[in-house]
This record gives C-alpha cells, structure tokens and sequence, in this order.
C-alpha cells in the first residue's frame, strides 16, 4: 500500500483541474439554450416548451421572447420544432450567477397588427421569411401581395363584403 502511494507521486493525475482550466462538454451535451440570429419569433419554441419555460408577450407593437433558464429541462424540443433554426442548445453549462437578469435570454420582434381590428398577425421578420418562400413557390399574386395587412378573420369579412357588392346590380 505504502510502494502505492509513492508510485502515485510521479503519475499524472487522473482529475482535470476545473474550475482553473475549463472543461469541455461531451459531444451531444444539451446545454443552455439561445436564441439565434435566425428567430423569426414564430413562437414554435414556446408551444412545445414541456415546462413552459419559453415564454412570449406581446405588448404593443413589440413582441418579447424569453427562456428562463432556471425552469429549462433541456429536453431539445425546442430546437427539434422550430423550422428556421431560431433556437439551439449550446456546449455552455455553466450557469450560476448571483444576477438574476443573467438567467433568462430574451429576443424582441417587431409585431405585425391587422388594420382591421388591431389583434397580432405574427411578426414582420417571420412574415417576410413566409413572403420569400411563397414567392420562391410563386405563389404571390395579386390576391395575395397584401398577406400582412389582415387577420384571417378580417379577410373573410373583407372577402364577403366584395362578394355581396360584386352581386349586386348596378
């Protein structure tokens, strides 16, 4: 035991020296969770989220998107779902902090409102990126060059209320 204990003086050690050198994540590791720069504030993310740790408020004409990090279980979800990857988890598990600001990431996003009645249509970003792939298809015409000005709703009293004056006599 005692010729153990002196071999063990000259062998490397098998311990890495964390805290001082860091300490990269195995391949695969779900780590924190980000937004990236491709966010279209769809809010894919947030309907799937299990504990509901993505969260959206819409507020005026500004839309908020944010991860708590402290209720995220890193399940992937989020990243799975979302068709613009707009969110990934990162190699980062170092999440500690005394600030409490520093445990949430949060996006904003432009909204995009009706004209007719002012609820949220979806944001200008996802509805530009909605524009290119339906004109890379080239499905924008004339009936669909105003996509962004009226909620389903409101187009369908706009389309009825055409339809009835195209009807009537003249």
């Amino acid at each position: 035991m005692e010729l153990e204990a002196l071999f063990s003086l000259f062998k490397k050690p098998f311990t890495v020296k964390y805290p001082f050198e860091p300490s990269p994540a195995p391949e695969g590791f779900r780590g924190r969770t980000e937004f990236t720069d491709e966010c279209v504030g769809c809010g894919a993310c947030a309907a799937v989220c299990p504990p509901k740790a993505i969260t959206i408020v819409d507020e005026k004409k500004t839309r908020t998107m944010r991860i708590d990090h402290g209720l995220c279980i890193f399940c992937r979800s989020c990243q799975d779902i979302c068709p613009w990857e707009g969110i990934n988890l990162t190699q980062k598990f170092e999440m500690a902090t005394l600030n409490r600001a520093e445990s949430y990431d949060e996006i904003e996003h432009d909204l995009i409102l009706c004209q007719g009645c002012g609820k949220v249509i979806t944001t200008r970003r996802h509805m530009e990126e909605i524009r290119k792939k339906i004109e890379k298809v080239g499905l924008l015409d004339k009936d669909r060059n105003n996509i962004e000005s009226y909620c389903i709703s409101c187009k369908k009293d706009q389309f009825a209320r055409e339809a009835i004056e195209a009807s009537q006599p003249i």
